[in-house]
């Protein structure tokens, strides 16, 4: 699902200073099961496919809190199967919302990126796998997930939201910080557009660097269907990467159908990659949805690789 702009920021920019003050924190998170039924891209000569057959989990405690009228904290805190080190827990976000007035927010430490279309939670996605463009976005970010660690400003004017953004360079480089800017504007109640871009000092293809990288994307919602689609662009590494998706909801179920298709082109003599994703949902309820996809990737390394994965998301 298309995540809302710095969370927080934009709740806390478009509505009255950030939330009614609370004597305890909030307390949510998810839990997210996959059993991984085929993946040709973990093919190996002579050797075992290392992730068939297998079952992951991971989840996510978040807090969210305040002490004031207008200022807000949330710590969101992700937790992983790691069989090798039993070490599992990370920092996904940790930050503050100041609603300095009703249409602007100051947002401080660490947060999900602002640039680009898709959620990093498995319960704001509409199949199991992330796109190839928050993939691209999530390489560019030296933090765990697609995340970033800064201040940001997000100002909101009748239907249109400016986001500017200080942050430490993406990769973490020494002495370095980059420069993020999100417009959204919302002509209709069904219809959002974004364009961000941000920069970074590394801009070396050989040491994974992409430099500027810009994200162009648009939402379309009526009814029971969601329609999106994404253009990502990059001073090195790709020339285009991009998304096209829609989710449709079948009448009287509680299931609902998505399709995406991706195309990512290389600023290199090396073949583009297509992808094309399926993937089924039925809501059981508030608390559980259950997920089935299947995955077709073809490019210079995956020659018609198959995926087909069965995900578990559980909410509290």
């Amino acid at each position: 699902m298309k995540k809302s702009m710095i969370a927080l920021a934009v709740a806390a920019a478009t509505t009255a200073p950030v939330m009614v003050q609370a004597a305890a924190p909030e307390v949510s998170g998810f839990a997210d099961i996959i059993f991984t039924v085929a993946d040709d891209t973990s093919d190996v000569p002579n050797s075992t496919n290392t992730a068939e057959s297998k079952f992951t989990a991971d989840g996510e405690i978040d807090f969210k809190g305040n002490l004031a009228d207008d200022v807000s904290v949330r710590v969101d805190i992700d937790v992983n199967l790691n069989a090798d080190t039993r070490d599992s827990g990370d920092i996904e976000q940790a930050f503050f919302g100041w609603g300095i007035n009703k249409d602007v927010t100051l947002l401080g430490g660490v947060f999900n990126n602002p640039i680009g279309w898709e959620a990093e939670d498995a319960p704001n996605m509409y199949q199991t796998t992330h796109s190839m463009n928050y993939s691209i976005l999530d390489g560019q970010t030296a933090l765990r997930g697609n995340n970033i660690a800064g201040v940001a400003v997000a100002g909101t004017v009748e239907k249109f939201t400016l986001t500017a953004a200080l942050l430490n360079d993406l990769q973490q480089t020494d002495e370095e910080n980059s420069l993020a800017l999100v417009a959204a504007f919302a002509p209709t109640e069904e219809l959002n557009l974004e364009a961000g871009i941000v920069t970074q000092d590394n801009d070396n293809p050989n040491t994974g660097g992409a430099g500027t990288v810009i994200d162009l994307n648009a939402t379309f919602s009526k009814d029971d269907i969601t329609i999106a689609g994404e253009l990502l662009l990059a001073s090195e590494i790709i020339d285009y990467s991009a998304m096209a998706m829609l989710n449709m909801a079948i009448p009287e179920t509680d299931m609902s159908a998505t399709v995406r298709g991706e195309l990512v082109s290389f600023d290199a003599d090396i073949d583009d990659t297509l992808a094309l994703t399926l993937a089924g949902l039925y809501t059981v309820n508030d608390a559980l949805g259950i997920v089935a996809e299947l995955k077709y990737i073809d490019g210079e390394i995956n020659d018609g690789d198959i995926q087909v994965v069965a995900e578990f998301v559980a909410s509290f």
